[in-house]
């Protein structure tokens, strides 16, 4: 065990518990499925929505999306990992302050009905250079 302050959680109900574990977890982890090429994992997106905190790995596809440092923080090696856990355990303002400005860029910019409005854009856009 790398610190005492670690718990690793098991399983819980998608809809009904993770919102709480999420909520009062001081760091959640989001470690990108090597199946994940090209985009940003959903547990980035409820992990923000819920007004918690996130490190996760660096992916291309948050450029521009959200900030590391402002909406979350990333990590580039599991190497990094460690120490980056052990500065936001020691920093609750700082960690509090980053995971305020992910809930609040989530709920600005983000949105499920934001994200389906922009699918249905690309979707009509498609159609009509077809036509």
């Amino acid at each position: 065990r790398l610190d005492e302050r670690i718990t690793v959680h098991g399983g819980v109900e998608s809809l009904k518990e993770m919102p709480e574990v999420i909520r009062k977890s001081c760091i959640n982890l989001n470690l990108t499925s090597r199946t994940i090429r090209n985009g940003i994992p959903q547990r980035v997106w409820d992990i923000a929505g819920c007004g918690a905190f996130c490190l996760t790995d660096d992916v291309p596809a948050l450029d521009g999306l959200l900030e590391s440092g402002k909406h979350l923080d990333t990590f580039r090696s599991y190497e990094e990992l460690p120490s980056k856990c052990s500065y936001y355990l020691d920093d609750q303002d700082m960690r509090e302050t980053v995971a305020l400005g992910g809930y609040e860029e989530v709920s600005a910019r983000h949105t499920v009905l934001l994200r389906a409005l922009e699918i249905v854009k690309v979707i009509v856009s498609e159609k009509l250079s077809r036509a």
